[in-house]
C-alpha cells in the first residue's frame, strides 16, 4: 500500500521533516527513498500551518527499514541529541554520546540489517511531584536514544502530517505557547472539562499502539523493531522487570508514540464537536427581549425633553439595563464545542448547559475505556463554571469575567458617540501569580513568613560563582518568565515576582561578598552592573529587570525559550 507525505521543497531540492531536519528525495527501484542530512532550526508556528500543508506537493514516501541503515541519519539524531545536556548522562552500560564512533555507527547498521540489534534496558528514575507523589521515568542508554532519534525522524515524515491542529505537545515548531493561543479564542465557553488520564504514559496498550502503527507502516521490519523497543524492559534499584505496558517517559521516540496513540483520542474529538456543534449559522444564543426593549425605552427618552421624574426614571431604566445581559440561551439556541490537547493534558470547552458537558464527559469517558483501554481520572476529572472558577492549564489560569464585573467596564464608541458595555464572552489568560510564588520559595529564591507573605533569600548554591555568573544565572530565570507570560491579562502583576528575584540577586551578591544589601546597590548601581574582564576585554552585564510590564496581546509563537531580546532589557554591554 503506497503512503502519502506532505512536504515542502525548496530550491536545492531539499525536503523538510517534522524535526525540522532535511531529506533529499531520492528514485530507488521505482519507489521514493530518503537521505537524511543535518536538523535546522524549526519555522515559527501558525494555525494554518496544517491546512497549507495538506495543499503543498505531495509525494509518495513509504517509510522503510532499510533507512536504518544510512550512516548520517545516525550523525543527525547525534546532532539532535547533542544539542540538550540532559542526554549526556550515562546509561545503565555506562556509556555517553561520546561513545559514539563511526566504528560503532557501522556496528549497528550491521546489526540492522542482520535483524540482531537489541534495545538495552532502561534506567527506571522517579521524579518527585509537586503533590508529594512521585513519577517514574525511563531514561534510555544514550547510545540507545540516538538509534530511538533515528526511527523518530523516519516515524515522524509519516505521521506528522496526520496530526491535528488541536494536538501542540512533542511536536515541530508547536509549544505551550501555541496551545494556549488557541484556547483564548474560544469564544462564549460556559464550561470547561478538565482532562486527566490515569498514569497514560505508563498504562499505553503495546498491542493496541502496534494496531495503529500499522495502519500507516507496512514494513514488517520496523514494527518488530517497535516490538523490541517496548519490550526491552526496565532496570529498577539494580533489579530487571519486564515491561507488558506503557512506554517510557523519558525515552526519545516515547512523546512521538504518545501522540500516534492519542491521535485516535483527536480524531474522536473532532468527531465528537462535528457532532453537538450547531450548524454554521445557528447561534449559541440569541438577543435577550428584555435587553431589547430597555434598549429602545431608554433611546426614545433621550431623544425627548425630561422632566426632573422622567431624569429619575432614565437612570432606573439604565441602572437596570447595565445588569441586564444582552443575551441568552435557551432552547432556541446552539451548542459548541472546543478541545485542545498538549500530550496527556487537555480541556475541552462546552458552550451549552451543565447537563450536556455531563453528557460530553462521558462519552469521552467511554472512549477512552472502550477504543483505548485508558482509565480518566474522576477526581482529578472536573467540569468547571468558567465565570465563578479559574481552570489551571499548561502552566497558566483560564476564566471568563463575570457579568457583575463587566456591568462597569465601559468604552466610548468614536462612531456613535456613545457608550458600551465591555463584552465577558471571551476566554482570559492569566499567570498564576501564586503557583509562580510557591515555585520561587520551593526552589529557595524566597521563604515564606506569615500566611501568603514571602521574604527575597540569597541562593546558597550561587555563592561560589563568580559575580558575573551569579547575574547570568538570575537573568536566565527571569526572561523565562517574562517570555513564558508575555501575553497574560494580568502581566503588570509580575512585578511582584520580579522584585523578589531582584532582591533575592541582591542578598545573593551581599552574602558572597561580605557586604550589606545597601552596599550592593552602592557598588554595582541602582540596576545592578557588573563588570568584569573576559580576556583582555572588558565587559558588563546588568540585572534583568523590565521598564514596563504592559499587557501584550499578541502572542509571540516563535521558539519557546528564545532569549529574551528587549532593547530596553538588554542583560549584557559591551564597555
Amino acid at each position: 500500500m503506497r503512503k502519502h507525505y506532505s512536504w515542502t521543497r525548496d530550491k536545492n531540492n531539499l525536503c523538510r521533516l517534522g524535526d525540522g531536519a532535511f531529506v533529499v528525495p531520492q528514485k530507488r527501484e521505482g519507489k521514493q527513498s530518503i537521505s537524511f542530512l543535518a536538523p535546522v532550526s524549526g519555522r515559527s508556528y501558525s494555525t494554518l500551518e496544517g491546512k497549507k500543508r495538506n495543499l503543498e506537493v505531495s509525494r509518495e514516501i513509504e517509510p522503510l527499514y532499510k533507512e536504518l541503515f544510512n550512516a548520517d541519519l545516525y550523525k543527525a539524531a547525534s546532532q539532535k541529541l547533542r544539542s540538550k545536556p540532559g542526554n549526556m548522562t550515562p546509561g545503565v552500560d555506562g556509556k555517553t554520546l561520546d561513545g559514539i564512533s563511526n566504528e560503532w555507527v557501522e556496528g549497528v547498521i550491521q546489526k540492522m540489517k542482520d535483524r540482531t540489534f537489541q534495545f538495552k534496558p532502561s534506567t527506571r528514575v522517579y521524579i518527585l511531584k509537586a503533590n508529594g507523589k512521585t513519577r517514574p521515568l525511563g531514561i534510555p542508554t544514550p547510545l540507545d536514544k540516538i538509534v530511538q532519534q533515528a526511527i523518530r525522524i523516519i516515524l515522524e515524515s509519516e505521521f506528522e502530517p496526520l496530526f491535528l491542529d488541536s494536538s501542540h505537545g512533542f511536536r515541530p515548531n508547536r509549544s505551550t505557547t501555541t496551545a494556549i493561543y488557541e484556547v483564548r479564542k474560544w469564544n462564549g465557553v460556559t464550561w470547561i472539562i478538565e482532562g486527566d488520564i490515569k498514569g497514560f504514559f505508563d498504562n499505553i496498550d503495546h498491542h493496541k499502539l502496534a494496531e495503529l502503527l500499522k495502519r500507516r507502516i507496512q514494513d514488517k521490519n520496523l514494527i518488530d523493531l517497535y516490538w523490541k523497543l517496548v519490550k526491552a524492559g526496565y532496570v529498577n534499584d539494580g533489579q530487571y522487570k519486564n515491561s507488558f505496558l506503557g512506554v517510557p517517559q523519558g525515552g526519545v521516540l516515547s512523546p512521538l508514540l504518545s501522540n500516534i496513540y492519542l491521535h485516535e483520542f483527536d480524531l474522536f474529538m473532532q468527531e465528537l464537536m462535528a457532532k453537538y456543534s450547531s450548524e454554521k449559522g445557528k447561534r449559541i444564543s440569541r438577543p435577550n427581549p428584555i435587553y431589547i426593549k430597555l434598549k429602545k425605552q431608554i433611546t426614545k427618552m433621550e431623544t425627548g425633553t425630561l422632566t426632573p421624574g422622567q431624569k429619575s426614571e432614565l437612570m432606573l431604566l439604565k441602572h437596570r439595563f447595565m445588569r441586564t445581559s444582552s443575551v441568552i440561551r435557551d432552547s432556541l439556541t446552539g451548542t459548541r464545542i472546543y478541545y485542545n490537547r498538549y500530550a496527556d493534558d487537555w480541556v475541552i470547552g462546552v458552550s451549552s448547559t451543565l447537563d450536556f458537558a455531563k453528557k460530553i464527559k462521558q462519552e469521552v469517558k467511554d472512549f477512552l475505556t472502550k477504543d483505548l483501554l485508558l482509565t480518566l481520572s474522576e477526581e482529578k476529572t472536573k467540569i468547571t463554571h468558567l465565570e465563578t472558577t479559574k481552570v489551571q492549564y499548561l502552566g497558566f489560569y483560564i476564566y471568563r469575567k463575570s457579568r457583575k464585573y463587566t456591568e462597569s467596564l465601559v468604552s466610548y464608541v468614536k462612531s456613535t458617540g456613545k457608550l458600551r458595555r465591555a463584552t465577558n464572552s471571551s476566554v482570559m489568560i492569566e499567570a498564576p501569580i501564586d503557583k509562580i510564588i510557591d515555585k520561587l520559595v520551593e526552589q529557595k529564591f524566597a521563604v515564606r513568613t506569615t500566611g501568603k507573605q514571602v521574604k527575597p533569600r540569597g541562593m546558597t548554591k550561587f555563592y561560589f560563582l563568580p559575580s558575573e555568573d551569579i547575574i547570568l544565572r538570575y537573568n536566565a530565570v527571569i526572561s523565562g518568565i517574562l517570555n513564558y507570560y508575555s501575553s497574560v491579562e494580568n502581566r503588570n502583576q509580575l512585578s511582584y515576582v520580579m522584585w523578589v528575584l531582584k532582591f533575592s540577586a541582591v542578598f545573593t551578591l551581599a552574602r558572597k561578598l561580605s557586604l550589606s544589601p545597601r552596599q550592593v546597590f552602592k557598588k554595582f548601581g541602582k540596576a545592578i552592573t557588573v563588570k568584569f574582564e573576559a580576556g583582555k576585554t572588558s565587559k558588563s552585564i546588568t540585572l534583568l529587570y523590565p521598564n514596563t510590564l504592559a499587557r501584550n496581546r499578541t502572542f509571540d509563537l516563535g521558539i519557546e525559550y528564545r532569549p529574551f531580546q528587549s532593547k530596553s532589557d538588554v542583560a549584557t554591554q559591551h564597555s
